[in-house]
């Protein structure tokens, strides 16, 4: 998670139920804790991982069944981790360990995770009828008690997304770059700040260090609350309310932040700041990690 853009790349965690039984969901989550609040979607134990995996553009997996169904499904597959002790020869399994690449931790991780589909050998293990369990599971258990198939429409209701959740998003963010061009990284799972960079954090974050020191604070707060938010970190430039886009710059006017983004926005006014500062932009248009963003700042004063 400490290479990847938050702007383009949503990561989710597909634990073993057993994982959570035999620690815990408190202990799972505090092993998690700085991934959290990096961005992390975990999926319950129960239910979400089959849309999890649905809504996949790539899995990182290992010899579990989870990471086979991906590859049946035609995900893209790389493989973290594979104990070959523990996987039967002959098996979808085994061919999906024969066929996908594995992942270099001494490597960068984007390029990795650049890799294609071409599973149907493993496919066709896993399943000679796909999309067809239903129907034919049905017509197999009135068969077997002696009973002539019902004539109405097969009911196959849509995954249940109870429980789930999109993830709160970054809490704090390492921002480098220039006014024009700008990266984004999540802070709690690359903690040290190197090179020219600024860091922009939640003003409920429970790490100190990285609330009090933040360049940047935004959080769901009220206008009202946003004076009160930069009185209590003087190293803050500004305080930006997620909710309202309102924004409050050190020895300005406040703004009004319009844009996709607000956090973002808070950001580049910061860049902007940084180069230019006894003036405040009008306009700012910036780009984040390869995705092109426009704000409009109107004065509130």
């Amino acid at each position: 998670m400490a290479e990847l853009s938050p702007v383009h790349h949503r990561v989710a965690a597909i634990l073993h139920p057993h994982v959570w039984h035999q620690h815990s969901p408190w202990q799972v989550r505090t092993w998690l804790a700085d991934c959290l609040r990096a961005g992390l979607v975990l999926i319950p134990p129960l239910e979400g991982w089959r849309a999890a995996l649905i809504a996949a553009d790539v899995v990182v997996g290992d010899h579990g069944a989870v990471t086979c169904y991906a590859a049946a499904m035609g995900k893209p597959v790389v493989l973290a981790a594979f104990d070959e002790d523990e996987v039967v020869a002959g098996t979808s399994v085994a061919l999906l360990g024969e066929l996908a690449p594995r992942l270099d931790p001494h490597q960068p991780l984007l390029p990795q995770l650049d890799v294609t589909s071409g599973y149907e050998p493993v496919r066709e293990l896993v399943t000679s009828f796909p999309f067809r369990a239903a129907e034919l599971h049905r017509e197999l258990f009135y068969r077997k008690l002696g009973l002539s198939e019902p004539d109405s429409h097969l009911v196959q209701p849509l995954l249940p997304s109870d429980g789930l959740s999109p993830g709160s998003g970054p809490q704090a963010l390492l921002v480098s770059g220039t006014t024009e061009r700008l990266r984004l990284r999540a802070a709690d799972v690359r903690p040290s700040m190197t090179g020219d960079c600024f860091l922009a954090a939640h003003t409920d974050h429970p790490v100190r260090s990285l609330r009090t020191n933040a360049d940047v604070l935004f959080g769901t707060v009220s206008d009202e609350e946003l004076a009160g938010v930069l009185d209590r970190t003087p190293s803050s430039l500004i305080a930006v309310s997620e909710t309202t886009g309102v924004a409050l710059v050190r020895g300005h006017s406040p703004v009004r932040i319009l844009g996709s983004d607000r956090v973002v926005g808070a950001c580049a006014l910061h860049a902007w700041l940084s180069a230019h500062p006894n003036e405040l932009p009008v306009t700012l248009d910036v780009d984040v990690d390869g995705r092109a963003y426009r704000f409009a700042l109107p004065s509130l004063r």
